[in-house]
């Protein structure tokens, strides 16, 4: 390709010579404008020109795939947003809600504690000592009858009876009265627990 360069003008020099002729750096400069303005076989503005409007082509189909793109992204955010109120909608339904998730009646919060005619929560009640098993046994051979006169050994394995039944009672007593303490402890930890009203 012709170098297209147009050179600098030539200020100093006359336009024309002695003969009246161009001189020649006034003939160099308007051939340097000819090739950059006019001559098809070295313009480089034509090869610009043609450069440049495929670059616009380029632009152009690059700047219509951003618009379909953008179109497209502006079409998802406003579904994005749709879905996000509602989310936020459904919510505050569920959040109103009483009976979800298959609940079998209302749905029960941290606090909200069962009553004498709600079920809801309780807390885990702490251990209880095992009741202990009463051993009582009264070892002392059973009476037996009366004999006609009156016999001091009779009498006697009467009073050994009865006192082993008073022993035995007592000891019922207290194992009954350890019972009560566990029962006691059992109702204590029961209501503590918010299994039972107190």
């Amino acid at each position: 390709m012709a170098q297209n360069l147009v050179s600098q003008p030539p200020l100093n020099t006359p336009v024309v010579d002695a003969n009246g002729l161009p001189s020649r750096a006034f003939s160099t400069w308007m051939r340097d404008i000819y090739r950059r303005v006019a001559y098809k076989g070295g313009n480089a503005i034509d090869n610009n020109k043609a450069e440049l409007d495929q670059e616009l082509v380029d632009v152009n189909a690059t700047l219509q795939e951003t618009i379909v793109q953008v179109n497209e992204n502006i079409q998802g955010i406003a579904e994005n947003a749709q879905g996000v109120l509602t989310n936020a909608e459904n919510l505050v339904v569920h959040e109103e809600l009483e009976e979800a998730h298959g609940s079998n009646g209302n749905i029960v919060g941290f606090n909200d504690l069962a009553g004498e005619t709600t079920q809801g929560l309780v807390k885990r009640m702490t251990l209880l000592s095992d009741a202990v098993q009463s051993t009582v046994e009264v070892v002392v051979a059973d009476a037996v009858a009366a004999p006609v006169a009156y016999s001091q050994a009779h009498s006697q394995s009467l009073a050994d009876l009865s006192n082993a039944n008073k022993a035995a009672i007592n000891t019922l007593a207290t194992d009954l009265n350890n019972a009560i303490i566990v029962l006691n402890d059992l109702i204590a930890k029961s209501k503590a627990s918010g299994q039972m009203t107190t």
